[in-house]
């Protein structure tokens, strides 16, 4: 009778020394092979830890899929570690016929990937969009918030009373296309899985991560001037 455990790997921003330490725990069951896929469409496969280390193309181009296997066929066991940074998935999988061999490497790998440094949780699952009340709250907020910004371009522009409706409709559908932009690219910016390692310029997201506090700052600030203009003017 043969035992699997299966582990979705989620959340997690992998470093190499990430890897190499999975691959020593994973090698000491046998013959271990790793293949790396880069997104050039090269490949390169290895026997040993040798295309992990420094220096090596990990180095120099953006990998896009990790695969850690090792089979022991005399045995009848396998072990299979994979992240997939293009889907944004990954997995481990561990078989054999041996339940206690097969619950004590999957105890020991889990908890070596579960120590890897996490992604932030809420906006990758993002489980709570479903919840109605939720979304209720977003859509209230996001009124209120449309609402302020309306008054203050009516305010800024000096636009005349006949075409506030029609500024207003344009405003909504302008704001509308603006914030589902902006909502949805927040979950490129927090891959499921991610790999920090590779070319400094290929870091996509976590370039645009280090840049988001500043642009919510500039926002932040611009809004809040404008705001207090605006509430100035009323109350003079």
């Amino acid at each position: 009778m043969s035992f699997t455990k299966i582990l979705k790997i989620e959340n997690k921003i992998f470093t190499k020394a990430d890897i190499q330490h999975i691959w020593e725990e994973i090698s000491q069951e046998g013959e271990t092979t790793s293949t790396l896929e880069f997104e050039d469409g090269t490949k390169y496969s290895s026997k040993s830890d040798e295309i992990l280390k420094d220096g090596k193309m990990i180095d120099y181009k953006k990998c896009e899929r990790i695969k850690i296997k090792c089979n022991n066929f005399l045995d009848k066991k396998f072990i299979s570690f994979e992240l997939n940074a293009k889907y944004s998935d990954g997995s481990l999988i561990i078989e054999s016929e041996d339940e206690n061999w097969n619950s004590g490497n999957f105890d020991r790998l889990s908890c070596k990937i579960n120590s890897v440094k996490n992604q932030i949780k809420w906006i990758n699952k993002a489980k709570w969009i479903k919840h109605s009340n939720i979304i209720l709250i977003l859509i209230v907020f996001f009124s209120i918030f449309i609402s302020i910004l309306f008054e203050l371009f009516i305010f800024i522009f000096k636009i005349n009373k006949e075409l506030k409706t029609f500024t207003f409709l344009l405003f909504l559908v302008f704001n509308v296309i603006f914030y589902n932009f902006i909502f949805f690219s927040l979950f490129s910016l927090f891959p499921n899985i991610e790999f920090d390692f590779g070319p400094k310029n290929l870091k996509y997201a976590k370039k645009w991560r280090n840049r988001l506090k500043y642009i919510f700052g500039i926002v932040f600030t611009i809004i809040v001037g404008l705001a207090g203009s605006y509430i100035y003017d009323k109350i003079k």
